[in-house]
């Protein structure tokens, strides 16, 4: 059972709410923002998911676990080689702005994208790395957990002086669990950059995470663990889930306050969220329902999205907003990150 800080709408609660059909996926993005999160609520009559992959003898479940694992993603425009990495000026923010301001070049309808890839230049580990559109969210609102509740993620830089100038630090974090009685996860972030020179450039492309006794979490098994035939995707990508990305997010935050050091922040490879961002986001979690057939969670066949179309959701909201708007954190235009508010939406007392 997952711990009050993350609850949420339940499909019965959601259709209390005064419903409008969506017929048609165009608009979904602008009507979801404009409504009354505590009153009003939408439930989507098309599916959110490829209509290649649909297929009337295969649940929704099924295919969302397939395309969230192996769907399209989009590659960032990123160095080939170590001596590239040296020689390039741009920190991965300015490539992620232009790779993803792309999807505004796409109609809002055909957009079915999941994450960001990359991949490593350096070192023997060159998996290409994936981070989900959908765990950018559920990682900060991990963080603001930690930050409010917990007392914070805990850190334990690792530096190998004789290292950690060409291939990052190890940094250890401890990571609450979001389900109640679960101890913490132990998190070893390796390739993090937390020196200001020339290789730097070359180590964040090859961050990874290690998890220790404990194991990693269920939900990275689970939503990573679908397999069907012909599967190699699991032996040469690698795939970022919440936990890790909150552990980056409690580097940066401990480097910054910390010891006045901004290089984890400059050369993050993951994406930030914006405060609309967020509010986007507890609304899909909150006020959206999805009409599915094949289901059978609950009456009428409705249902709450999949990781999948969370990923695809946050996908076109970058396509309207673009990516300043939404996967990118302004301290000026936003507060902390651990001051979003995830709560179900409720009328204010007067």
């Amino acid at each position: 059972m997952k711990k009050s800080f993350f609850a949420e709408r339940t499909e019965k609660e959601i259709e209390a709410l005064k419903v409008t059909r969506i017929y048609r996926a165009r608009g979904l993005v602008d009507t979801l923002l404009t409504l009354d999160p505590t009153t009003e609520a939408l439930i989507v009559q098309q599916p959110l998911l490829p209509p290649a992959i649909m297929r009337r003898d295969i649940p929704q479940s099924e295919s969302a676990k397939m395309w969230f694992k192996h769907g399209t993603v989009i590659k960032a425009s990123q160095p080939r080689t170590q001596q590239d990495a040296y020689d390039c000026k741009e920190i991965p923010v300015a490539m992620r702005k232009r790779d993803l301001d792309s999807l505004q070049l796409r109609k809002e309808e055909t957009i079915f994208d999941v994450g960001y890839s990359w991949f490593p230049v350096q070192g023997p580990d060159r998996r290409t790395r994936t981070d989900f559109f959908c765990f950018v969210p559920d990682s900060l609102r991990l963080f603001a957990y930690a930050e409010t509740k917990t007392g914070g993620i805990v850190v334990t830089p690792y530096d190998d002086a004789r290292k950690v100038g060409k291939e990052g630090a190890r940094i250890i974090c401890t990571v609450p669990s979001r389900t109640k009685k679960q101890p913490r996860y132990t998190v070893e972030l390796v390739n993090v950059p937390t020196e200001g020179i020339t290789e730097r450039r070359a180590i964040p492309w090859g961050i990874r995470a290690e998890y220790g006794k404990a194991g990693e979490p269920l939900h990275k098994t689970f939503s990573f663990g679908y397999k069907y035939e012909h599967d190699n995707r699991s032996s040469d990508v690698y795939l970022f889930a919440p936990h890790e990305r909150a552990a980056y997010i409690g580097v940066i935050r401990e480097f910054w306050k910390g010891q006045n050091n901004l290089t984890p922040l400059e050369m993050n490879p993951f994406m930030l969220l914006s405060k609309e961002g967020a509010e986007f986001s507890r609304r899909a979690h909150n006020n959206l329902l999805i009409y599915d057939p094949t289901t059978h969670n609950f009456k009428g066949g409705l249902r709450k999205p999949y990781l999948a179309e969370h990923a695809i959701l946050m996908a076109r909201l970058c396509a309207i907003k673009g990516h300043d708007a939404t996967f990118y954190w302004d301290p000026e235009r936003d507060g902390k990150l651990k001051d979003y508010n995830w709560s179900i939406p409720q009328k204010e007392n007067k």
